[in-house]
């Protein structure tokens, strides 16, 4: 079962990925989702399309005007296991702030057992 984390899971992966073998990173929107594409010597080394609104929204302010080159890229990638963590952490708060009541009172129940 494809759940939301999963595809954040994935989508984070597949990030990593293009950082290791790059130094630009160019983000392009298209309707809900962000177009990755991952430049090393002028040439696309590897693409990522991004739907996850929380992510994109956080890609889309690590860059300027949709670009992250150079000394902010390096930053970026040696930063990016912080990155992660903050992206994953707030989507399961944002996922537990928006859960059905049901599953509250189960969680409730299950901290009174």
């Amino acid at each position: 079962m494809v759940t939301g984390q999963t595809i954040l899971l994935q989508e984070l992966h597949n990030l990593s990925i293009g950082l290791a073998k790059s130094n630009t990173l160019i983000l392009k929107q298209q309707n809900s989702t962000l177009a990755c594409q991952f430049l090393s010597g002028g040439l696309t080394t590897h693409e990522v399309q991004v739907k996850v609104k929380l992510l994109v929204n956080a890609l889309w302010q690590a860059s300027t005007l949709g670009i992250i080159e150079g000394a902010n890229y390096t930053a970026f990638r040696n930063d990016f296991d912080n990155f992660s963590f903050h992206i994953k952490a707030r989507f399961v708060y944002l996922e537990l702030i928006l859960a059905p009541a049901e599953l509250v009172e189960n969680i409730s129940k299950l901290q009174v057992a």
